[in-house]
């Protein structure tokens, strides 16, 4: 029992509210590490994220050619061209993607 009352109390002593003077946001550090957590809207009401109707692109599906098929992955990334490239954690790969979505093996020549 003493144990858990000591936890709480460090665990309390450990949290700040208020990020200079932030309301809405709270630092604590648990063995070095910093966290950061906001619980209220930091953005202007008109500054919200939008989804646009249709996707600029599209990756993946079920009834597609193996190259498209995606399982497990761990995450993608945009390159400074407009490509995509894709982590895939079962396979270990990387996949490229060119801008339009089409799939590409960046250790061949392009051709014309």
């Amino acid at each position: 029992m003493v144990l858990v009352a000591m936890a709480v109390s460090i665990g309390g002593a450990a949290c700040e509210s208020g990020v200079g003077g932030t309301p809405g946001m709270a630092v604590r550090d648990r063995t070095g590490v910093t966290i950061v957590e906001s619980s209220s809207a930091v953005r202007a009401s008109g500054d919200a994220w939008t989804v646009e109707e249709e996707p600029r692109v599209s990756i993946g599906g079920l009834d597609v050619a193996p190259e498209y098929q995606l399982y497990d992955v761990t995450g993608a990334l945009r390159v400074s061209d407009g490509g995509i490239v894709v982590g895939i954690r079962g396979s270990e790969e990387l996949r490229c993607y060119d801008a339009s979505g089409g799939c590409y093996d960046p250790a061949r020549p392009a051709t014309d």
